[in-house]
């Protein structure tokens, strides 16, 4: 038995009907707010596009995440205060490599590896134009 377009319309209606009565649609997430209209569409997928930068949602395989946080976290320790910090930072930053590469399941491999500490140091003193022996 197949139920035809009409019928399908008709049930969808009375759906939409009872939920509006038994209030569903009230207090919805943008209620009020303009809708974006953006007509710029270009690519076959910008709908998904669109939707993964609304909800800053990353379709980068999880190797190229980590490497691209992991390059963030050592710009961050290169403008610490103390070399005792950039080294302590530093191996804060590699028992945080070590497990992230656990949890890349998919996508090419992980090419980040733990950072020698004094190299990091080194490049921490070389940007602030000071040498420590």
């Amino acid at each position: 038995m197949t139920v035809s377009a009409k019928a399908w319309k008709l049930i969808a209606e009375a759906k939409i009907e009872q939920a509006i009565k038994d209030g569903e649609f009230d207090n919805l997430p943008g209620f009020g707010k303009p809708l974006d209209l953006d007509l710029t569409h270009d690519g076959e997928f910008w709908w998904l596009k669109a939707k993964a930068q609304r909800e800053n949602l990353s379709v980068l395989p999880p190797a190229l995440i980590l490497k691209r946080e992991m390059q963030k976290r050592l710009d961050q320790i290169l403008v610490l205060d103390s070399a005792a910090a950039v080294r302590e930072a530093t191996t804060d930053l590699n028992q945080w490599i070590i497990a992230a590469n656990l949890k890349v399941l998919w996508g090419p491999p992980s090419e980040v590896q733990p950072l020698p500490v004094e190299r990091v140091v080194e490049q921490w003193q070389e940007s602030r134009g000071q040498r420590e022996n």
